[in-house]
């Protein structure tokens, strides 16, 4: 019996002195939130949006604005990266080409066939709706959106209320625009650049 309380007694004090020594070593969990609208917490949301196959390109900064007039902030990411639309089921957003589609024709799994004059990588335009949400409102990964420059702007609609925009500037100077219709996006020329 006096074995047994020295081997308990020995055994419960090596316990504690790990317990201890653990406490000690070990950091307490952050229990803090993480606050969205970092630049890095925006591309892991990119990447879990869209998944691995695009890069944001440097020369872009990554966009935020109500593109869809629905008074909630969308992301905008300019990448380069693998086509589209082998991840397009997977991730469940979808690929669009307003541009091709105002000249008639704007079936992606045809125009992604379609060579481009714009120097540089393919660059792609990821739009995420209402990206603080749980569960993204649309996703859209926009091809063959011909531009050197791009950045937010307002346009004034058919009912004569101004909305927001994609601008963009193509490597000869023209300008044109991508924007949300009420159903889908849309490409239209500006008109040639002052510059």
């Amino acid at each position: 019996m006096r074995f047994f309380r020295r081997f308990a007694s020995t055994f419960f004090f090596a316990l504690l002195a790990c317990a201890i020594a653990l406490s000690q070593t070990a950091p307490a969990p952050s229990l803090a939130p993480r606050t969205p609208g970092a630049q890095d917490d925006k591309t892991a949301m990119m990447a879990r949006e869209f998944g691995p196959r695009f890069t944001l390109l440097p020369d872009f900064p990554i966009m935020a604005g109500d593109l869809d007039g629905d008074g909630t902030e969308d992301l905008v990411f300019v990448v380069t990266g693998k086509n589209p639309l082998l991840s397009e089921g997977e991730f469940g957003f979808k690929v669009i080409d307003p541009y091709n589609s105002f000249f008639g024709y704007g079936d992606p799994k045809i125009t992604m066939t379609f060579g481009t004059l714009e120097p540089g990588p393919t660059k792609y335009v990821l739009i995420l709706h209402n990206w603080r949400a749980d569960v993204a409102k649309k996703k859209f990964a926009i091809v063959n959106f011909p531009f050197t420059k791009l950045e937010l702007g307002k346009i004034v609609n058919k009912k004569k209320k101004p909305e927001m925009a994609l601008e963009a500037q193509e490597t000869g100077g023209l300008n044109s625009v991508v924007y949300w219709d009420g159903k889908k996006y849309k490409w239209e020329v500006m008109g040639e650049s002052d510059k």
